[in-house]
């Protein structure tokens, strides 16, 4: 659970720090496009961890009998 609501707050920090390069003056956007692609990384990574924990735990819970 934890994973899930940290990979949807960084999600809704880069679309917001997008649109704030995108819409004001002043800013690198190299430097900016940079920040914004680590972190896409670090998200993708987090749903990477995400899915492995949940096919871990399919796993888990297909050999139960029931």
């Amino acid at each position: 659970m934890f994973l899930r609501i940290e990979i949807e707050r960084m999600r809704v920090q880069i679309r917001r720090q997008r649109f704030d390069i995108q819409n004001r003056a002043g800013i690198s956007t190299t430097a900016s496009e940079e920040l914004l692609m680590r972190m896409q990384n670090k998200t993708d990574e987090l749903s990477a961890e995400r899915d492995r924990q949940v096919g871990e735990a399919r796993v888990t819970t297909s050999g139960l009998t029931r």
